[in-house]
């Protein structure tokens, strides 16, 4: 075989892995330049070079003209990145609900909570709102599944974050996935039971949530357990 029908060959082998691979869609826009405004174009890039360095082929946009339902389809899931309130209309939701309704996964991160305080579907996936959050200080967290894509992870580890209070507990069907030891860290409201990271599937769909990622060095400074549980997560929307 000459060198050029090789590599033919060895383009369309890739082709078709490339189209195998799961693909995601990074979206991360908010309101508030600072501070996420600031952490957007260095975490998102990085997120996504993290997955699909983990074969999680992924494309990170800051760009709300994506949302659309044709756009959406393409993708086996989307990850909501720091998302405020005040960037998606109603037709953006609007294709955002249809697309989990279709079977579609979604994981939020951090400051995404607050795109349901205009979004009532977004808001009652989530199943609390925030409150105020301790200062970014290192605080103890705690793996509590016994889902086989969290279980492989580390049960514990220290990490520097931003710590989320909520109004409510995370009750069922919502399973909760990680919490925090609020012994570890001031300013904790939540009691023992501190939930920061949880799942839901409803719809046809698979939900995941958590309030950590405000730091743009979790995602930027190697593997972190962080960003181990953000792949685990992602596998799990996507039901791989």
């Amino acid at each position: 075989m000459n060198k050029y029908l090789l590599t033919i060959l060895m383009l369309f082998i890739f082709q078709i892995s490339y189209a195998e691979t799961p693909k995601i869609l990074i979206f991360g826009n908010t309101i508030r330049l600072k501070p996420h405004g600031e952490i957007l174009p260095i975490a998102g890039p990085a997120l996504e070079k993290y997955f699909t360095n983990n074969n999680i082929n992924s494309f990170f946009t800051q760009d709300s003209s994506m949302i659309t339902s044709s756009n959406l389809d393409k993708y086996s899931a989307l990850v909501l990145l720091d998302v405020s309130e005040g960037v998606l209309n109603l037709e953006q939701q609007v294709a955002i609900e249809n697309y989990f309704k279709k079977g579609h996964g979604i994981l939020a991160i951090h400051a995404s909570i607050s795109a349901g305080k205009d979004w009532t579907w977004f808001q009652d996936l989530l199943g609390t709102k925030f409150v105020d959050h301790a200062p970014i200080q290192n605080g103890k967290v705690q793996v509590n599944s016994t889902d086989s894509h969290f279980t492989k992870l580390n049960q514990s580890w220290i990490q520097y974050d931003e710590w989320f209070n909520f109004t409510d507990p995370i009750k069922a069907p919502r399973d909760i996935v990680v919490l925090s030891d609020e012994t570890s860290y001031q300013g904790g409201k939540m009691g023992l039971l501190h939930p920061i990271a949880w799942k839901l599937e409803k719809d046809n769909g698979q939900f995941f949530y958590t309030s950590m990622g405000h730091p743009s060095d979790l995602y930027t400074n190697g593997e972190n357990d962080f960003l181990k549980m953000l792949l685990s997560a992602a596998q799990w929307v996507m039901n791989q």
